[in-house]
């Protein structure tokens, strides 16, 4: 592998500019890492983006160098592939940003040639093809050690062939031009409990219902707590109507998607992060809440654990047991201020120290400067 000056190195992802959510966050950070890496090292890096429109709107932002260029092909899979075939003819480096395009590691003639994993979708046997394109990989980058066990139990994969590459926040997400309080968000006072995610019907085992459901348990204690969710889809009305069923209306609101730029008002106004979500392969929405020094409640399931410290910058929660655990630790955390605060300032801290950028950028150097490096999991742990 030329790991030094003058190697070319071809990105495919899948989009990063175009939409919400943590594999786009994942991707705007790795392509801004690149562009801070690239000048350094004599690197040339194109990045092509399958679904990312043409014009790019929001990618001059984290690209500043002359170094790397990316390209949208706005949804033109057979451009893509083409694209992405010819790129990888002439390329040193190839980073295959998901592993529904691993296939086209078969078509390229790259020296070293690496994936990055995230969650669900490689906790099963991959489709004979992926597989076959995986089997080509020099390297496999998970973002977490659940992720990795998963992968390498159904799919016949050793250790060896990992490194673990935690995500990071968006470097550069929009900040807000004023925080906004509770009367200008139109919410009330009170404690405030805070979920942030897509309720689209497929994400289910997120479990914002079991949230809903405890909420009579923390009210009979709590009289003035109330839950807010943010994010959309066709769970939204589902839980609406839950609520209502409940005698909830006042207690629960959903506010759909917000803007990036008022998502950090909510983060701030919150007293308390909820998110019992039961496979996640990482969940940057808690590297988020961290950001804002709230403590948060997760489940003991997936990559959340690798995130959250139980009993320090949050608690964790039986996934078999949420009717009983989630009520319970919401009410240990709203009537403790102070255990509070302690989480959070210890969850901003862990941020900074093994999730920031610099970390990021770090990790992401190590892995390309040195074709012998490897980061095991007993590493990651010595590190985290």
């Amino acid at each position: 592998m030329a790991s030094h000056g003058n190697s070319n190195i071809v990105v495919l992802v899948t989009s990063a500019f175009g939409g919400i959510g943590g594999i786009e966050t994942f991707n705007r950070s790795l392509i801004g890492a690149l562009d801070q890496l690239a000048p350094q090292h004599n690197w040339s890096v194109q990045v092509l983006s399958l679904l990312d429109r043409e014009d790019l709107p929001g990618a001059d932002r984290y690209v500043r160098s002359q170094s790397v260029k990316v390209r949208g092909f706005a949804g033109s899979r057979m451009q893509f592939f083409f694209s992405a075939i010819r790129a990888g003819q002439d390329a040193d480096i190839a980073i295959i940003g998901h592993v529904n395009l691993a296939s086209l590691a078969l078509f390229m003639n790259s020296s070293f040639k690496c994936s990055i994993v995230y969650g669900i979708e490689v906790w099963r046997r991959l489709a004979w093809l992926r597989s076959w394109g995986v089997s080509r990989m020099d390297r496999i980058l998970s973002i977490s050690e659940y992720t990795q066990r998963q992968m390498m139990l159904h799919n016949s994969l050793t250790e060896d062939l990992f490194c673990i590459f935690p995500t990071t926040l968006d470097p550069l997400a929009p900040s807000p031009r004023t925080k906004l309080d509770r009367s200008a968000l139109g919410l009330p006072q009170g404690p405030m409990l805070l979920s942030v995610s897509r309720l689209a019907s497929s994400e289910k085992y997120k479990n914002i219902r079991s949230v809903i459901e405890s909420m009579p348990e923390v009210l009979a204690q709590v009289p003035d707590a109330f839950y807010v969710i943010v994010g959309d889809g066709a769970e939204r009305t589902t839980f609406e109507e839950l609520a209502r069923d409940m005698g909830l209306a006042d207690k629960v609101f959903l506010r759909g998607a917000v803007s990036d730029e008022l998502l950090p008002s909510y983060y701030e106004n919150c007293d308390l992060f909820v998110l019992p979500s039961t496979k996640e392969g990482f969940g940057i929405v808690f590297l988020e809440a961290m950001h804002h020094g709230k403590a948060c409640i997760g489940a003991r399931a997936g990559g959340v654990p690798e995130v959250i410290r139980d009993a320090d910058t949050g608690v964790l929660v039986d996934p078999s047991k949420l009717a009983t655990q989630v009520p319970e630790a919401i009410l240990r955390l709203l009537k403790d201020p102070m255990l509070r605060r302690t989480m959070g300032a210890n969850g901003r801290a862990r941020l900074e120290e093994n999730f920031s950028l610099n970390r990021f950028r770090d990790r992401l150097e190590d892995i390309l400067c040195s074709s012998d490096h490897r980061v095991t999991m007993t590493d990651y742990a010595r590190q985290a």
